[in-house]
């Protein structure tokens, strides 16, 4: 439509046409009598065929002269392309021209000839349209009929939409704080996109409109709970505007959209403590709130049921979420990438999974009125094309059975992430960039102006040098991502395990990295322990209220302190590692001087005893694969001592910290010669349990069940981490017999701890019984 091209657009397509049809005056048509191109489009009015076949001419110039210079990775170090591939791109331009001219040239003749008003005016009409006539029709029938045919031009859709689903946001949100360390960003960016994400998800609202969310467009509020009295509700109230106004007054005269929100159980998901947490953060209150504790517990309402909370002057029209359009995209396709997804969505994705999920659930005015769209452009524009029922099922009803929550997850991009694709290039690869001609031209160039003291060139190139370097770097890790799915599709195919492959992506080693922001490895941590017990445990307020704490102290740029006393409680896990973390350590934590915690040497998070430390340590590092991989001691590095490289897993990590920087420090991993007295080690995962059928009962449940780790060949990860070199197991019985025959000195093999801990050797008949014992307790 007219309405959706800026005016800027506008100028800059008739500039272009103007300089064309001056040029071509002379070369195809030397005789014409014309001087002023802009009388083609009153003749074009007039709908004369040498008008119409200028304009076709000048829609097929374009085309032709849309041809830029790419970089590639390949020998020639770049290529020509066409960047004009659509019909649907051609129509656009044509539309704008249209707008401009009728805006300008066309006008101008209306005020000279007032008598034929209409006769100076241009439409726009689209090759689809039912009644469409005239020379403007004409033409857009032309572009999709004649022109897409000889120029090879797409007539559908050059991109598969998609939609993300709930699941989907879910995943980037825990991704952006998960991942942190690959996702480096300033904590008020980090945020910002976060509630980008989130208002993007809730309402399908476009980039532009949460941009300009000012604190002026949210109320703020303390309402009383109506299901209990004695009780208060944090309520947040944003007013998002709507861009493409024209396009929103056609759905309805609002051009803006309001709506409320609370507090909810699952932190991830949760606007409003975002919201108030930044407020918190901005001192954006009058009066002023120090602290959560003082917004959730001092505002008293009296007699009243509804407290709005005032902002300050200075604040209403600072932005709440403001990102610019570069950082934001480069954080969307960085946080795609990081999550292992396959594709790199386009943001739009989020629009039409809002728009799913809104489908059929309200009326369909309502649901215009949220998109600000028609009904003929949602069902245009907002089908993704993986249907979203399950047709099998509707065709013949219960004999298809019921797969709901399988089609849900089908609907995922998410489904087929796969996070150990690589993200980032090795030393080598960027190293090989620097033997291209560009970038060896660009930086003699650079050395030759800064020795000429010429700033502004300098800084120039230097931009330069870097663009070209953040291409070339994207399109390798494309590459390298393509062969990586290539390679582990087929191996997984053939029943073959991956490891060499995931090795390969780089995952391990970023794993060895010395740790980054601690404060957002400690929300990371909150998040992913609050996914467990969502419906359990402590109150919504009591989870917002620790929640909204790690959110100001990460944008206040303040440690974390200790959570475990306020964070809620995970049931303990059936694994039993749980239970071992909290073994020895009540009588460190008495001895602990308050005013000197224990700290994670990883990650910087601060903690009340040594046992909140080894529970920490369980929760995130052991379990995210921190000590699978030989890495520095992150606390020498800082204190500027050697380099020391921490080999042989958690264990070792333990005896290190203890040694070096104080027991304190040191979680409660026992090393291999020291055990937890009537403990048994676990050699896949390294955590402790009970001896005799502890061991075999996590091992059965966890492992096999659950992960399904016997299903398929794989390499055992104690060979590896005694250096033993690469062997692989083949089934349970393997397993249980390597450990016996190999591992058979330690005191932790399976099935092979007595009552007194002497080492009993069972058979394959008499692990089957335990089994079956096992299966018979569930």
């Amino acid at each position: 439509m007219i309405a959706d091209a800026t005016e800027d657009q506008r100028k800059s397509s008739m500039a272009y046409s103007k300089r064309y049809f001056n040029e071509v005056f002379k070369e195809i048509d030397p005789d014409q009598i014309w001087t002023d191109p802009d009388s083609i489009w009153l003749d074009l009015c007039r709908g004369t065929e040498h008008a119409k076949n200028y304009c076709r001419l000048l829609l097929r110039s374009y085309v032709e002269e849309s041809v830029e210079k790419f970089v590639v990775l390949g020998p020639e170090e770049y290529e020509w392309r066409r960047t004009v591939n659509s019909a649907s791109s051609v129509t656009q331009y044509w539309r704008e021209l249209i707008a401009e001219a009728d805006a300008t040239v066309l006008r101008d003749q209306r005020r000279k000839d007032p008598e034929n008003y209409d006769k100076w005016r241009l439409k726009f009409l689209s090759h689809t349209h039912q009644r469409g006539q005239g020379p403007v029709f004409e033409i857009s029938q032309w572009i999709f009929q004649t022109l897409a045919k000889e120029l090879n031009l797409a007539v559908t859709l050059t991109f598969e939409k998609i939609e993300a689903t709930d699941e989907d946001t879910v995943v980037l949100l825990n991704t952006l704080w998960q991942r942190a360390d690959d996702i480096p960003c300033r904590p008020s960016t980090r945020l910002s996109f976060h509630g980008t994400l989130l208002l993007a998800a809730i309402g399908g609202f476009r980039r532009g409109t949460i941009e300009r969310l000012r604190y002026r467009d949210v109320c703020l509020a303390v309402v009383r709970d109506p299901n209990d009295r004695s009780k208060t509700k944090l309520v947040v109230t944003p007013t998002i505007g709507k861009n493409k106004l024209r396009r929103a007054t056609r759905v309805s005269r609002a051009t803006e959209i309001s709506f409320s929100m609370t507090l909810v159980p699952y932190s991830t998901i949760c606007l409003a403590s975002t919201v108030a947490a930044r407020a918190i953060k901005d001192d954006a209150f009058k009066p002023s709130f120090e602290s959560v504790e003082a917004l959730l517990s001092r505002p008293t309402l009296e007699s009243v049921d509804f407290l709005p909370l005032k902002w300050k002057e200075d604040m209403l029209d600072r932005s709440i979420f403001h990102l610019s359009n570069t950082k934001f995209y480069k954080l969307w396709h960085r946080t795609c990438l990081v999550a292992g997804l396959r594709e790199d969505p386009r943001f739009y994705t989020m629009r039409v999974g809002c728009g799913g999920r809104l489908d059929g659930v309200l009326t369909d005015a309502l649901r215009n009125y949220i998109l600000s769209n028609t009904t003929g452009v949602f069902q245009g524009s907002y089908q993704p094309k993986r249907v979203r029922e399950d047709l099998m099922r509707l065709a013949f009803g219960p004999m298809a059975g019921r797969n709901d929550c399988l089609f849900q997850r089908l609907r995922s991009m998410s489904l087929r992430r796969d996070a150990d694709a690589p993200i980032d290039l090795s030393v080598e690869d960027v190293q090989e960039f620097e033997k291209r001609n560009d970038v060896s031209n660009l930086r003699a160039s650079l050395k030759t102006t800064q020795l000429a003291g010429d700033k502004k060139e300098a800084m120039s190139i230097k931009s330069r040098v870097e663009y070209l370097i953040e291409t070339l770097s994207s399109l390798k890790v494309k590459e390298l991502r393509d062969a990586y799915f290539d390679r582990v599709d087929s191996l997984r195919a053939r029943g073959l395990p991956t490891l060499c492959s995931s090795e390969e992506s780089g995952l391990g080693k970023a794993l060895s990295k010395k740790r980054g922001n601690g404060s957002a490895a400690a929300i990371a941590e909150f998040l992913q322990r609050c996914t467990y017990d969502v419906d359990e445990g402590s109150s919504v307020e009591q989870r917002s209220k620790v929640y909204m704490n790690l959110l100001v102290d990460y944008l206040a740029h303040r440690p974390q302190p200790g959570l475990e006393s306020e964070v809620p409680k995970v049931e303990p896990d059936p694994t039993g590692w749980q239970n071992s973390a909290d073994v020895g350590d009540e009588k460190d934590d008495a001895m602990t001087d308050e005013r000197e915690q224990s700290r994670c040497l990883l990650c910087n998070g601060s903690f009340r005893g040594r046992s909140e430390l080894t529970k920490h340590y369980h929760r995130l590092h052991v379990k995210n694969g921190t000590f699978d991989w030989p890495f520095s001691c992150p606390e020498c590095l800082r204190q500027g001592m050697a380099d020391t490289l921490i080999e042989g897993g958690a264990p070792a990590w333990s005896n290190h910290v203890e040694r070096v920087h104080g027991k304190i420090h040191a979680p409660n991993l026992p090393s291999y010669a020291h055990p937890l007295k009537g403990s048994a080690r676990c050699l896949l995962c390294e955590g402790f349990f009970v001896e005799g059928g502890g061991l075999t009962r996590h091992i059965w449940r966890t492992h096999d069940r659950k992960e399904g780790i016997f299903k398929q060949p794989f390499l055992c990860p104690e060979c590896r981490r005694q250096g033993k070199g690469d062997v692989w197991i083949d089934g349970r019985d393997a397993w249980y017999d390597h450990v016996a025959s190999v591992h058979g000195n330690q005191p932790h093999s399976p099935d092979s701890l007595s009552v007194d801990g002497s080492r009993q050797d069972f058979g394959i008949g008499k692990r089957k019984r335990d089994d079956e014992n096992m299966v018979a307790d569930f």
